[in-house]
């Protein structure tokens, strides 16, 4: 018996299902990615994810210093996306956390995700605390 076979053999069943789920979901999901009509189609759907993950976090009234610019749908962001994706050139290349500080630049250049500071909105805030 060799070492794979020995492994699955000591897994529970519960276990020994969710492996071969997820193994074949897996496939499922690599063979949509594979359809999609752009190049490298793994970045665009990882830096896609990222980037709504982003708006995701970012949501007002959450505790961080930028916030999503409420005036931008999801379909805005989009547009926006695919508009410079020459000019960023996101890359999977030099590793998951300069591809993040990446599109972390590109969404505050864009406004897309705006300082809290920059736009007054703490201060304005505690302008109306103070009254």
């Amino acid at each position: 018996m060799n070492s794979v076979d020995q492994y699955k053999e000591e897994l529970d069943l519960q276990e020994h299902t969710r492996m071969a789920t997820t193994h074949l979901k897996l496939n499922q999901i690599i063979d949509q990615i594979k359809d999609l009509d752009v190049f490298p189609s793994l970045v665009w759907v990882w830096c896609w994810d990222v980037v709504k993950d982003k708006l995701d976090t970012h949501q007002p009234g959450r505790d961080t210093d930028y916030v999503t610019n409420q005036s931008f749908t999801e379909e805005d962001v989009w547009w926006m996306f695919v508009q410079d994706l020459d000019k960023n050139s996101f890359s999977l290349e030099y590793g998951a956390e300069d591809l993040d500080e990446a599109i972390y630049d590109w969404m505050t250049e864009r406004d897309i995700l705006v300082s809290l500071d920059e736009d007054q909105w703490l201060d304005e805030d505690s302008d109306e605390e103070s009254e």
